[in-house]
């Protein structure tokens, strides 16, 4: 399989070429480009199979290239990289039929061969594209007629979601059947061999999904774990497509009958799965009073709002911590990203299940309250008045730390000279441009040592840093510790 390489930074580059995986005999590096332009002077004039391509590049993006490909080269795949988690590039890359989705901060080794392989076996094993209708087909059957379900299926323990979307009838007929299409890989995504996932779509906006447990340890896990796959599914299908899908799961019943006969009551019953879901929610008055909280910089109201809304929920009520811890997380997201700052630590979808389930309530309200606390202080930092020149300034560093940057750079970013901006950044930050600089690549690396998934010698890559003996003592500089005692403390908090 022929692979090129699509990105603007020289060094992100050199980083993919290093890898082993082009000396393995099963995929073979046929060549790299800058731009988008170049890119399709390669696709032109070569075979290729695969395009790893960089999402925010100047001039033609990511999205722009894959919109060409997929007109002018509909059998090449695509994965998507950047350093940014925009999902608005990601629902347009996804559309022109990119396969894969990559943060430039999570992308390993381990997972770009993953990610290839899982190309390779798609385009080698379409017939599992045929099983799969086949499967949504066999569910359709015995929900709509009552036919049986096939042995395998039968023999497993078997949880139920059903999900709507009023509005998906009004849609015209083609972007009904691509928004149907989507929704349901979604739904059946499944990164895990003990259970398998199978959705049909019915009619008025009504999908069900069967998930088989081939084992499981307790009737709690078994709902937790199906409450986690709601989750993640709503949260995916609103960061690509931006519609809500409303999603319940279904009781557990004595008799398969008994559960059909729930499955059609919900379809033509004058209640729908939504009811449930918005019970599960921070209302619209408790999202506005934290909102005003953060905008204030009161940390004390935060708190009694945060300990009021846990409060109120039951410690068995499982499902509603997660939604409810998932949106506090949301909150506070925004509120960073309006001043600029990027909480990369938040954790998402199995991240976010592993990060509840190991703490209780009171545990949970006090590590909430906490990160708040913490974010309001960079909040109020950031909120400090400079002059545009630079804000501008900034903002660029905070854009372009992992790049070469210095004073000559970010002046000729902002168009001013080198002595000037020196002079009225020392002035209005009591730092020089270098410091400050540095404070940002330190922040960003203390957030790639969180993960704990990322190599060091790849942190320093990253976060821009020239060398690695220079990056060790700029830590040590800033934070006190060196970075592996400062992961290893990491690693002790979330034990305790």
């Amino acid at each position: 399989m022929r692979v090129i390489i699509v990105d603007d930074e020289n060094v992100f580059r050199d980083y993919i070429k290093s890898m082993e995986i082009w000396q393995k005999g099963e995929y073979k590096l046929a060549g790299e480009a800058k731009s988008s332009k170049e890119a399709l002077e390669l696709l032109r004039s070569s075979k290729v199979d695969i395009v790893l391509m960089d999402v925010c590049m100047p001039n033609e993006n990511g999205v722009y290239l894959s919109t060409q490909i997929a007109h002018e080269f509909p059998k090449v795949a695509m994965i998507a990289i950047s350093s940014y988690d925009n999902y608005d590039y990601v629902r347009d890359i996804l559309k022109n039929g990119a396969f894969d989705y990559i943060l430039k901060n999570r992308l390993t080794e381990e997972n770009l061969e993953t990610a290839l392989n899982n190309i390779t076996t798609d385009k080698k094993q379409i017939s599992q594209v045929q099983k799969k209708n086949q499967d949504r087909n066999t569910l359709k059957a015995w929900i709509e007629k009552g036919e049986r379900l096939t042995l395998q299926w039968e023999r497993k323990r078997k949880m139920y979601l059903i999900g709507t979307l009023s509005k998906l009838e009004d849609m015209e007929e083609t972007i009904k059947t691509n928004y149907i299409k989507g929704i349901l890989t979604i739904l059946e995504e499944n990164d895990a061999t003990d259970k398998e996932l199978v959705a049909s779509y019915f009619h008025n906006g009504y999908f069900v999904v069967m998930i088989c447990y081939t084992d499981f340890t307790s009737e709690a896990e078994l709902l937790q774990q199906t409450e986690m796959i709601k989750i993640r599914a709503l949260n995916n299908i609103q960061r690509i497509f931006h519609i809500s899908l409303k999603i319940q799961v279904c009781p557990q019943m004595s008799s398969e009958h008994a559960l059909l006969s729930y499955i059609r009551h919900c379809f033509h019953g004058p209640e729908t799965p939504g009811d449930k879901v918005s019970n599960l929610t921070l209302s619209l008055n408790q999202r506005k009073c934290l909102y005003i909280a953060l905008e204030s910089d009161n940390i004390e109201i935060a708190a009694t709002y945060i300990e009021q809304i846990y409060g109120d929920i039951k410690e068995q009520e499982y499902g509603k911590i997660m939604m409810t811890t998932a949106e506090l997380f949301d909150i506070l997201e925004k509120a960073c990203m309006d001043v600029n700052i990027n909480l990369d630590f938040i954790p998402k979808n199995e991240e976010l299940y592993e990060y509840v389930k190991r703490k209780d309530k009171e545990n949970l309200v006090s590590s909430m309250i906490g990160l708040y606390r913490n974010a309001l202080k960079e909040i109020a930092e950031h909120k400090i008045t400079y002059s545009e020149k630079v804000k501008a300034a900034i903002n660029y560093m905070n854009h372009n730390f992992e790049k070469i940057v210095g004073m000559s750079e970010v002046s000729d970013a902002i168009g001013v000279s080198g002595s000037y901006l020196s002079r009225i950044f020392h002035v209005e930050t009591g730092k020089t441009l270098i410091n400050y600089l540095n404070e940002i690549r330190i922040e960003k690396a203390k957030s790639y040592l969180q993960l704990n998934k990322i190599p060091l010698k790849q942190v320093v890559t990253l976060c821009g840093f020239k060398n690695y003996s220079y990056f060790m003592n700029v830590f040590k500089e800033y934070t006190g510790k060196t970075p592996k005692d400062y992961q290893n403390g990491i690693v002790q908090n979330s034990k305790q």
